[in-house]
């Protein structure tokens, strides 16, 4: 194998143990990953034996080493990025109105800011409709722009809340420039990973491994 060759093979390792591990979501895959560690763990162990009694040891306790320290790297890492995206989760799941703005974009990336009040306000005319104005709103103001607009006493009615805000000089650049923030953030995959991709795969995976353990009649 010549130099370039051997380059190039390298590289596709790293490829595949960077975005492989990404490719682990549903439980078809993980059964086929079981699969093929048995089939690899079968050759590996085969070409030991060839070596001789000594070399046989020295290699199964290198592979040994080089299993169990991936393993805790691995799991040290999952933690380290689970408690980040555990604690991101919990941060925008604080805020609803993020939340909501947040979902819509990813649903559609093009819409501008009047198409996005129209939006919230449709959403929280139609859920305060339906529980007969109990409960919190869909997706209230930011708190700063809501005082702004009590303080200088301009009437707010549930289905034109964002649509006046965002027409009224003293709050129209505040919230244009909140609007601005979520869609910025709309456009980070981990935040969208770990508020959505992630929590759906999750779910599917449960969903598959309960299919599976059912009893055949």
């Amino acid at each position: 194998m010549d130099a370039k060759k051997a380059d190039a093979v390298r590289q596709q390792t790293h490829e595949d143990f960077v975005f492989g591990r990404a490719r682990l979501y549903r439980l078809s895959e993980e059964k086929k990953a079981r699969a093929e560690n048995e089939e690899d763990r079968e050759r590996l162990f085969a070409l030991f034996k060839e070596q001789g009694l000594e070399k046989q040891l020295e290699y199964a306790e290198c592979l040994k080493r080089l299993l169990l320290n991936h393993s805790k790297l691995a799991s040290y890492n999952g933690i380290r990025r689970g408690r980040e995206q555990v604690e991101t989760q919990i941060k925008e799941m604080s805020d609803p109105t993020s939340y909501h703005i947040l979902t819509y974009l990813w649903k559609n990336p093009e819409a501008d800011n009047q198409r996005i009040a129209r939006y919230l306000d449709r959403e929280t005319l139609r859920l305060s409709s339906l529980s007969a104005n109990h409960g919190p709103l869909f997706a209230p103001l930011p708190a700063n722009i809501t005082r702004i607009l009590r303080t200088n006493h301009v009437a707010m009615y549930k289905g034109e809340q964002w649509k006046k805000a965002l027409e009224h000089p003293l709050t129209k650049d505040g919230l244009t420039e909140y609007l601005s923030r979520r869609r910025a953030e709309s456009k980070d995959a981990r935040l969208k990973n770990v508020l959505v991709n992630w929590p759906r795969l999750f779910k599917l995976h449960k969903q598959q491994r309960k299919a599976s353990t059912k009893p055949i009649k």
